[in-house]
């Protein structure tokens, strides 16, 4: 399986069940141990991870050799579960740094994402050959710490982290998950003299906070007449996505919702607070209010307000040809005017 979306608590009890353990543990946060030890995971469990895979040779296929010597390099590393001997990509020949870029599948997060985690497992024949994770990001080739890799027959998974975009001036990774569908991920080899390194197995790790439904508090309505009036409200976090959606719904028994009356606009809408005119209202009638906005997480809504629209004129004055104010004074309160019937 070339991707994985998980939770971060689901992403734990995978890991569990590989033979990972759990060395400590603070706040939100467990650290995880692989089974060899070489590093360590935090995992912050309010957060979402996805795992990705190489699906296909991505732009440069320079290490020199492969086990077994048919079809790709990128198939050589790209197992779930690592197949060490089996299948490895190999510096066979040279004393100088081959890499190998690897494309991946399509992500499927959203949200912002925090760092990307490269794992790559590898071992050498011999001492003093060398290997390093590499990224690329946009036209940016990146390349990671290099160490040496643990002595046949032992192999050792080891990881680097980015929190953020080398192709991007160093700024955070963001929510751009088109950065993500671009990245190509690999591995870099340098033998030595006595010295020959392999991998077997790459792989990313995406960690973000996913998105969840727009936070919005509504705000009493006003500019009330008979028929028409405004809804007020605020969109305080985006729940990590803009909005495409906003407005207001109402009804006349409580608790309304977009299946109900609504004024709604569609754009991409950040947080802020908005307005919009209620129309088609009942003179005289009680009416419930919440305002709303939507991601691709759902609907979040504001609090319930409450409001009674202006009475409808009834009665007739001399002479007057507009009574929606009669000296200043709002229709609604009309019926208060001493001798008006």
């Amino acid at each position: 399986m070339n991707n994985i979306l998980e939770t971060c608590q689901q992403y734990v009890d995978r890991r569990l069940s590989e033979g990972w353990e759990i060395v400590s543990r603070y706040g939100c946060t467990v650290v995880l141990s692989p089974p060899d030890g070489a590093f360590l995971r935090p995992v912050d469990l309010r957060n979402d991870v996805e795992t990705l895979r190489p699906n296909a040779a991505g732009d440069e296929t320079s290490i020199d050799a492969q086990i077994p010597f048919t079809a790709y390099h990128w198939d050589k590393v790209d197992e779930a579960v690592a197949d060490d001997e089996d299948t490895y990509v190999q510096n066979n020949l040279t004393t100088i740094w081959e890499r190998d870029l690897y494309h991946l599948p399509p992500s499927s997060g959203s949200g912002t994402i925090n760092f990307i985690k490269v794992y790559f497992r590898c071992y050498q024949t011999g001492t003093g050959a060398k290997a390093k994770p590499s990224i690329k990001s946009n036209s940016t080739v990146t390349d990671g710490i290099e160490l040496f890799p643990s002595v046949w027959p032992n192999w050792t998974t080891h990881s680097q982290q980015w929190n953020t975009n080398p192709a991007n001036g160093g700024k955070p990774w963001g929510s751009d998950w088109s950065v993500i569908d671009n990245l190509q991920i690999g591995v870099s080899l340098k033998g030595a003299i006595g010295g020959t390194p392999a991998c077997t197995q790459v792989y990313v790790e995406i960690d973000y906070v996913g998105v969840s439904a727009p936070t919005v508090t509504t705000q009493a309505v006003d500019d009330i007449l008979p028929t028409t009036a405004t809804g007020n409200g605020n969109m305080t976090d985006n729940g990590g996505e803009n909005a495409s959606k906003r407005g207001v719904c109402w009804n006349t028994t409580g608790n309304p919702t977009v299946a109900d009356s609504k004024s709604e606009e569609t754009d991409s809408f950040g947080v802020g607070a908005f307005t919009r005119p209620m129309t088609g209202l009942t003179p005289g009638q009680h009416y419930y209010v919440r305002a709303y906005a939507y991601n691709s997480a759902g609907y979040g809504y504001g609090g319930e307000v409450e409001f009674d629209t202006a009475a409808g004129w009834t009665g007739k004055i001399s002479g007057v040809t507009n009574p929606a104010k009669i000296m200043g004074i709002p229709v609604a309160n009309i019926a208060k005017v001493k001798g008006v019937a």
